[in-house]
Formats: C-alpha cells, structure tokens, sequence
C-alpha cells in the first residue's frame, strides 16, 4: 500500500532561514520553515483517532482480504502561508 505523501515544490531550491517547532493548543504540533524571501512552510501534525477495519477469509491456510472499512481522516495537514 502506497503511502500519503506531502509534496511542496514551490518550496524547492529555497533556502531556510530558521525552524521553529511548538506546541499549538488548537492544532497541535507546528513545525514552521521561515526561509530567506519571506515565506514561511507552515507543517501542523494533528492527532487523530482513525478506526479501520478488514474482513478476512482463510482459504488453505492463505488470508485473503474480502473487504476493508475506514475513516478518511488525515493525519497531517500541511499549508504555505506567507508570513
């Protein structure tokens, strides 16, 4: 299974200015990336609870996968904001 990638190639090439992790009551965890011209990467981690859930069948000894249920929730948010 392919796993949920965040890309930001308008951030490539940039150069950082500072990085700066705290703690946001709101939205939990934030890392900011300031970079030199002015622009900020802003990345917010939120803790979730998801719940998933597969139904197996056992034929000769081989799980096979009848179907799968979950939530849709992401689990990291990012955004680029100026600063």
């Amino acid at each position: 299974m392919k796993r949920p990638t965040f890309e930001f190639p308008e951030a490539k090439g940039k150069t950082i200015e500072e990085v700066v992790i705290f703690d946001d009551p709101e939205n939990g965890r934030e890392i900011l990336l300031r970079f030199t011209d002015e622009t900020v990467l802003s990345v917010v981690l939120e803790t979730s609870t998801v719940v998933t859930g597969k139904l197996y069948c056992n034929h000769g000894g081989a799980m096979q996968t009848l179907c799968e249920r979950g939530d849709a929730v992401p689990l990291v948010t990012s955004v680029i904001a100026e600063d």
